[in-house]
């Protein structure tokens, strides 16, 4: 299987947004991949973890990365790919976002060339991954 750098497609959202307060102006957010560990025994959320989603085969893709959506916004952001076979082989680069569907969840879902990475890996408690924190901006 190869895959290309120019044809990559991402979507991620969270169910938490569907819940944020309406007013007259749009709403801007920030998006992070997160990390959940304990840090002197304190559970600590900070940027920059990791993604999953899987492909029918097995094939997975890690995200890492930022950005900002809004109603009414160009979503901006992006970050670096990796894609890692059931064989080992693994492929890596960056992605930058372009557009957002109206779908909203937890998690991400990609294209990369013809592969569909349709099935999103969950939070589960105790693994440090598949967790995305939301600002609202000023």
């Amino acid at each position: 299987m190869k895959f290309h750098p120019k044809h990559f497609t991402l979507c991620f959202f969270a169910i938490a947004v569907m819940a944020a307060p309406t007013t007259a102006a749009a709403t801007t957010y920030r998006w992070d991949t997160s990390s959940l560990a304990p840090v002197n025994g304190v559970p600590t959320i900070t940027v920059g973890g990791s993604d999953f989603a899987l492909a029918a085969d097995l094939t997975s893709i890690q995200i890492i990365g930022h950005g900002t959506f809004s109603d009414g916004m160009t979503p901006t952001g992006g970050g670096t790919w990796t894609i890692t076979q059931p064989s080992g082989t693994v492929f890596s680069g960056t992605f930058t976002v372009l557009k957002s569907s109206g779908k909203l969840f937890e998690g991400i879902t990609a294209t990369k060339s013809f592969v569909d990475f349709w099935d999103r890996v969950p939070p589960v408690p105790g693994v440090n991954a598949n967790r995305t924190i939301f600002h609202v901006l000023p």
